[in-house]
């Protein structure tokens, strides 16, 4: 394992297997601690970042393993449906 302090984004996705679109966002939202040089420069976050997040996601139940009275309920949007979703 690299002693790196810092990691690129594509690096710190490899290693924590979230997908890169997921690292920005999280980034984005504040959720990861993240670096950013310059304008127009690369986005480094800590390696710290990976065992917060680590630690966090054991901490919280996933999707699969909750029960069906903590699972998200879709809401069907009013308004009129599409034409593809037509019979």
């Amino acid at each position: 394992m690299s002693d790196k302090e810092y990691l690129s984004v594509a690096e710190f996705s490899e290693l924590s297997g979230l997908s890169i679109a997921t690292v920005w966002r999280y980034v984005h939202q504040g959720l990861l601690l993240s670096k950013q040089v310059a304008r127009r420069h690369r986005v480094l976050i800590p390696r710290s970042a990976l065992e917060k997040l680590s630690a966090e996601t054991s901490r919280t139940p996933s999707a699969a393993a909750r029960t069906d009275d903590t699972a998200p309920r879709r809401t069907r949007l009013s308004g009129r449906k599409p034409d593809w979703m037509k019979d």
